[in-house]
């Protein structure tokens, strides 16, 4: 199940950059966007999702009306919510700045309100991740007015609401009750103080069990008030002061709703649930089967083996997955014997920045085993590739999502669920002709495809809400073979019928839909969740990922199929594996007519939640709002015109009695889909309008290629020392304007371009004999690149590199220079907690005005302002470049020519770091450093003597410094201290330099 995000604090202006680093988001192709305005919501959606579009609209307006139902309250205004038609698209929008994961379903931000969700060709899981983000957006509105003040100063425990939204979403579904069963036996669950501080996925899943317990034990009233009191402000009870329950005032407004609703503390009723959950779930040990009971788990020496949606080969010697290396996502192709890595077949990254999915199966054995099919990820879409033999070819086709592939038994077709137009359907690719035909047109998102002779099998759903296995011939054709309620996952063809995996029995378990009776059989009776089961047809071995008490790994099951369930009562269960005369299922699992081939009905209609415009797929020509009705819902439909609205704005004033009033103003103001943004700043550093500061951005995003303009007036006062001694008060007013483009390749690699024009003037303030003034325009080009994947402090594996040119042309006496920089970093991965950072950056300037480099101090690739402390060196002061050299002070070393190479060894410092005194405090995950620095600034390269023997060998103008240091998270900044002592080879310094900074490590 794909966890949901809540973006609570997006960066203040996504399109300006603190750094020349950072990854990309890439807009591929010119989509058209329009919208569903409902009584409650408007939907936004690009050409080619009407489907999933007005499903979505039908399905919010019916959870808004259950949501509304249950805690009485509608929303006042309009909900917007963005859909993209597959994840890739999601994963590229410009609502969140940040890198969206795959494991995120969607999203709720709070400046707008909006939710952002994407569709991934599965209904029911598309429905679940609606009515999460839905309830995100309803408790928004109803607790805290749309007020992004209210939220943050609230306190609300994460798990509150993500824990809320899951349950309003699906209640206590099976596949939640088995989740949350697995962490309970497996000692996962936390108490409610403790919970309240995670922000991992446990939030989601026991948070859900806290308001089903509240729900079963103490009834829907008191959850109801429990909800309405997560924001305790809020309340009308808290506001008046009445008695509620028999809680004292003071206890009602201590601010803990437990208090207030179930007249005991938090802990209190921590203890009640936690003795629930153990009394309701360890039982199953008792009357249930660990994986270890019917498999054994692989080894390699011993250690076991973990993959994410492993497959194994028909001949049953070789298992593929999704494993991580080296952070990577990678296919790894493992003996199922040895565990021993037979090939890495795909590993993710490199300048395209191609990747696979973990959500669900990326890979596929050929019937022989020599060569393995791979589903990846590209900017512009998924495409297959065949790897074998250390080599790979790219399958000459691309889809919006390829997943769930499967090879042939007789090797000349691979068969996969792939979308195109918002619909997940099954495509086959033949081999032998290099053809790519589509097997099947229709809504029900056919996924878990494995073959049965040459026909495929697959799950799929239908529109009452079953799951069912279907069989396909490469004609088209379909049958359906099973249809229950629950959910079945993964059916595969056996010898003595199919295999698949289902929850019908409460947990999921897997069972055989036998060839010779036409009954489901159960096989397993498993405490623990199993997934991913794949089968080796020569063997007859079958595969599976699941936990038991020894940790994860995948399985190897021998003769699953001879199982028998016989009995599974409360304290024992009974497993026989003989071929019995009647083979038994349990009591609890009537059969009748419904499973059998002959009474099941294929998929033959839309579902209720699709309109007929739905079902036409078509958009209006003209630009006029078009009505559509589905059941009671009136909607209409117009093409998206961008409005621009506030995101942010805040404001504060103070006084000075030097100064006099000072203050800011800022807000930032975008459309819905943010492809245009604009930034406002203002601030007031004193009583004069010539201390005003002013900054004015816009971004212009809906392509691919971005382009960015700002005008800036940045006004500043200092006393400054002059040549004679003597200090005066100056004002600098630094002005200008910038046009900036760029073009992202991929998530890692992107080329910019920009030209600016400054304006730099400094007056004394109290007399005359300071003023001067300086023109620069520029036009700078680059290319960035950046691929490094980030730890607690700093990247922990990956490459980046920067170039960037810059020049400035004399005109009508403009400064006059041109400069070039480059810097190279990369992260090479010595362990899983231990990183090899290495450094060479360099750069040159020449002309009239050439730029000058400084060397000292802790901080890299800088631009210097102040560090120059003469007057003649206004276009210096403002402009010059610094870079890193630990061990000498800042500035220290200066020339217009530099270079600098730094080399790090990352390694575990402090685990945790617990304090009682003076405040309450644990600190986790530090790390520490060792480093050393060599660097070196010259004007004239022919005057340079890096080394000298005279006296002995040592360094002469190289400078080199060793050291240690660490680095602390403490959520809201990154502490870094470093200890360097310089050396020149001969000697080195008695006392150390000490440099204490804020940032992450370069």
């Amino acid at each position: 199940m794909k966890k949901a995000l809540i973006l609570f604090l997006p960066v203040l202006f996504s399109i300006c950059f603190a750094t020349s680093y950072g990854r990309n988001k890439v807009q591929v192709g010119d989509q058209e966007w329009w919208e569903i305005h409902g009584r409650h919501f408007t939907i936004y959606f690009p050409q080619g999702g009407e489907i999933p579009a007005e499903t979505l609209l039908v399905h919010t307006e019916r959870e808004l009306l259950k949501l509304s139902e249950e805690f009485d309250y509608v929303p006042t205004e309009p909900i917007p919510i963005v859909l993209y038609v597959s994840p890739g698209d999601f994963r590229q929008t410009d609502i969140n700045p940040y890198e969206i994961s795959q494991a995120v379903g969607g999203f709720t931000e709070f400046y707008k309100g909006r939710v952002v969700i994407p569709f991934t060709g599965y209904w029911s899981e598309f429905r679940h991740v609606i009515a999460h983000e839905l309830n995100h957006a309803f408790i928004f509105d109803m607790l805290y007015r749309r007020s992004l003040l209210n939220i943050i100063t609230g306190g609300t425990p994460l798990w509150m609401m993500e824990g809320l939204a899951e349950y309003t979403s699906i209640g206590w579904d099976a596949a939640s009750e088995a989740e949350f069963r697995d962490m309970v036996i497996s000692y996962q669950i936390v108490s409610i103080d403790q919970l309240s501080r995670r922000n991992d996925y446990l939030v989601y899943r026991e948070g859900q069990a806290i308001y089903h317990f509240m729900n079963e034990r103490y009834g829907e009233e008191k959850y109801r008030e429990f909800v309405q009191r997560l924001n305790i402000r809020n309340s009308r009870d808290f506001d008046t002061g009445t008695e509620s329950n028999g809680s004292s005032d003071a206890e009602r407004r201590s601010g803990d709703p437990f208090n207030a609703v179930f007249d005991m503390s938090s802990a209190q009723f921590s203890e009640k649930f936690l003795e629930w959950a153990r009394e309701t779930y360890w039982s199953e040990l008792a009357c249930g089967e660990s994986p270890n009971d019917i498999a054994n788990a692989i080894y390699r020496d011993d250690e076991r083996i973990m993959q994410i949606n492993s497959v194994v080969s028909a001949n049953g010697r070789l298992i593929a997955g999704v494993e991580y290396h080296h952070a990577h996502l990678a296919v790894t192709v493992r003996s199922a014997v040895t565990g021993e890595v037979e090939e890495r077949s795909f590993v993710s990254g490199g300048i395209s920045d191609v990747s696979v999915s973990p959500m669900y199966r990326v890979c596929s054995f050929s019937p022989s085993a020599d060569s393995i099919v791979v589903a990846a990820q590209y900017v512009s879409g998924d495409q297959l590739i065949i790897c074998s033999d250390g080599k790979q070819e790219n399958l000459p086709f691309e889809l919006e999502l390829i997943r769930d592939p499967a090879w042939s038994p007789c090797g000349r077709y691979i068969g996969f669920a792939g979308m195109m137009g918002g619909l997940l359907n099954i495509y086959v690719w033949d081999i032998q002709e290099q053809e790519l035909s589509q097997i099947n047109d229709d809504i029900s998102g056919e996924r878990d495809l494995s073959w049965i002779d040459d026909r495929i099998l697959c799950a799929a759903e239908s529109s009452d809400g079953e799951t069912r296995v279907i069989e396909y011939t490469l004609e088209g054709e379909s049958v359906t073979v099973l249809a229950d309620s629950s959910e079945i996952r993964y059916p595969i063809s056996v010898p003595d019928g199919i295999i698949f995996m289902s929850n019908m029995s409460g947990f999921p378990d897997l069972y055989l839909l036998s060839d010779e009776t036409g009954e489901i059989v159960r096989l397993t009776a498993l405490y623990r969740t199993i997934d991913s089961p794949s089968w080796a047809s020569s063997t007859n071995i079958l595969t599976f990922v699941s936990s038991d008490w020894n940790g994860s790994g995948v399985f190897l099951a021998y003769d699953i199929t001879d199982r028998r369930v016989i009995a599974c009562e409360h304290g024992s269960y009974h497993v026989t594996t003989a071929d019995v005369e009647n083979r038994l299922i349990p009591e609890y699992y009537p059969i009748d007519d419904s499973t059998s081939e002959q009474s099941v009905r294929s998929v033959s209609r839309i579902p209720t939640a699709f309109s007929e415009l739905s079902n036409e797929a078509a958009l209006p020509d003209e630009d006029v709002p078009v009505p559509c009705i589905e059941d009671e819902f009136l909607c209409s439909i117009t093409p998206y015109s961008p409005r621009l609205t506030i995101d942010y704005a805040s404001a504060m004033a103070a006084y000075d009695s030097y100064l006099g009033v000072a203050g800011y103003f800022q807000f930032i103001l975008s459309d819905i889909l943010a492809h245009h943004q604009i930034a406002v700043n203002t601030n007031l550093n004193g009583g004069s309008l010539s201390d005003v500061d002013v900054a004015v951005f816009y971004g212009y995003l809906p392509h691919r290629t971005d382009y960015v303009f700002g005008l800036m007036r940045q006004s500043y006062r200092h006393l400054f020392r002059f040549s004679d001694g003597h200090y005066e008060e100056v004002r600098d007013v630094d002005m200008g304007g910038f046009a900036m483009v760029r073009y992202p390749f991929s998530p890692s690699l992107r080329i910019t371009g920009s030209l600016e024009y400054r304006h730099l003037s400094r007056t004394g303030t109290w007399n005359s004999t300071a003023d001067i003034d300086e023109d620069i325009l520029s036009m700078q080009a680059g290319i960035v690149f950046d691929n490094a994947l980030w730890g607690s402090v700093g990247p922990r594996v990956g490459s980046r590199f920067s170039i960037v040119a810059e020049y400035a042309p004399s005109i009508s006496g403009s400064a006059s220079y041109g400069t070039i920089l480059f810097d190279l970093r990369n992260y090479l991965w010595v362990s899983q907690r231990v990183t090899f950072a290495t450094r060479l950056a360099g750069g040159t300037s020449w002309g009239q005005d050439a730029q000058v480099f400084f060397l000292g101090g802790a901080i890299p690739h800088r631009l210097l302002w102040g560090e120059v402390d003469t007057i003649d060196e206004l276009l210096g002061f403002y402009s010059n470049q610094g870079d890193i050299l630990r061990g000498y002070d800042y500035a220290t070393i200066q020339g217009r020519r530099y270079g600098i190479f730094t080399a790090e060894l990352r390694v575990p410092f402090v685990n945790t770091l617990a304090l009682d005194a003076p405040l309450p405090l644990v600190f986790r995950n530090g790390r520490g450093v060792l480093f050393f620095d060599l660097g070196c600034a010259l004007d004239d390269i022919s005057n340079f003597h890096g080394a000298s023997t005279s006296g002995g060998f040592h360094l002469d103008d190289l400078k080199m410094s060793l050291g240690t240091g660490y680095r602390i998270n403490f959520g809201y900044f990154l502490l870094k201290h470093d200890i360097a002592w310089r050396t020149d080879l001969r000697g080195i310094s008695r006392k150390p330099e000490y440099n204490v900074t804020i940032g992450a490590e370069f």
